[in-house]
């Protein structure tokens, strides 16, 4: 493993344990916030997300296993 490809695992094991969770509707990535995240957090959380998106939808759609649910 390279590191980008660690880092991308890093941020992505990260935000699911901080409680986001992910799931693919239509070709989008979506996402739920975790509960009690409000105002600026929630903001940030936001813009990370944004800027990890493309990476983050990678490893939603390779998940072995369906950890999300297509609405």
């Amino acid at each position: 493993m390279n590191l980008d490809e660690y880092l991308n695992d890093f941020v992505y094991k990260g935000l699911k344990e901080l409680g986001v969770r992910f799931w693919i509707k239509g070709s989008e990535l979506c996402f739920r916030y975790p509960e009690g995240l409000e105002g600026d957090g929630r903001n940030d959380l936001f813009k990370f997300i944004k800027d990890h998106e493309q990476i983050i939808k990678a490893k939603v759609e390779n998940e072995p296993r369906r950890f999300y649910r297509e609405f």
